[in-house]
């Protein structure tokens, strides 16, 4: 058997944020042997290119050669994608409040649906079980559509199917687990001493919660600090200077945001859903959620 690949793995459940993270971690470590390419795990292995070496992790994690990757799968008792030749030796876990990971996907299908168009299956959970619609739209329609564009009726059925399902989105369920499984996954290896946890929310108030990834590198504070900085700016730019609302980027940069399911989801949906997951919210440190309904 082959030598294992040391790697730090970048881990949320999907439209948790990670990219985002990822980005301004780049960011930080451009100057320092951080690789410019993608750290996609996914895309990477689809493509059959190779995965990139870090050159500034700290060498007090690993002196071997080592990727920093992201991925959006849970960990079980052996570490993500140890099949496939990966030794993790530390990872970097992001987690966003189920609220807003549910809209950002629900945006996300805008873009998904364009390749899966084909898939009765995939449709079936969109646009049915998901949404509630009796009809398939068709897919250069849905891709013009904005959240703002949907019936708060069915979104709200959305939140509903979600809650009743113990936080499951059926399409991401093979790679990722439920929302509550991935992330619970991922904490409780951090609480475990296997790497570090932190949350979405956090990171976009300011640059504290970021600096608990710096023991994994070798840039420094004020690098993070300055690329959080930069990385901001840029998608602000970027965001303000779209006027395609269908292109990639439009929607992509949708889901920056913090706690904006209050302007989509109703009153009754938001209560019924903290009701029923009002534990699971308190655990994950999002209790303050139901505190002010």
């Amino acid at each position: 058997m082959n030598e294992l690949r040391d790697v730090i793995w970048i881990a949320s459940y999907p439209k948790s944020g990670n990219t985002w993270v990822c980005s301004v971690i780049q960011n930080a470590g451009i100057n320092y042997g951080f690789p410019e390419s993608t750290l996609d795990y996914y895309m990477l292995s689809k493509e059959g290119k190779n995965f990139p070496i870090c050159e500034c992790v700290n060498p007090n994690v690993t002196i071997k050669p080592c990727s920093v990757l992201k991925t959006h799968a849970l960990i079980g008792v052996a570490p993500p994608h140890h099949d496939n030749g990966f030794n993790m030796v530390g990872f970097i876990h992001i987690y966003r409040n189920p609220f807003d990971v549910l809209l950002s996907y629900l945006n996300f299908t805008r873009l998904e649906y364009s390749y899966r168009f084909n898939e009765k299956n995939y449709k079936d959970i969109i646009f049915y079980h998901m949404l509630g619609y009796n009809h398939y739209i068709e897919c250069d329609t849905w891709r013009n559509i904005k959240l703002e564009d949907i019936p708060t009726a069915n979104l709200d059925h959305a939140l509903d199917a979600f809650s009743d399902s113990q936080l499951n989105i059926e399409t991401l369920n093979n790679m990722s687990g439920s929302w509550f499984e991935n992330t619970l996954s991922w904490i409780n290896a951090a609480n475990e001493g296997k790497g570090i946890s932190i949350r979405y929310e956090d990171c976009l108030a300011g640059s504290e919660e970021f600096m608990k990834t710096l023991p994994y590198f070798t840039f420094n504070s004020v690098d993070l600090s300055r690329a959080l900085d930069s990385v901001n700016k840029t998608t602000k730019e970027r965001k303000s200077n779209l006027t395609d609302q269908a292109s990639n980027n439009a929607i992509f940069f949708n889901k920056m945001g913090a706690y904006y399911y209050r302007e989509f989801f109703s009153p009754a949906a938001i209560t019924r859903f903290l009701i029923k997951n009002e534990n699971i919210l308190r655990q994950f440190g999002y209790g303050y959620l139901a505190d002010n309904t």
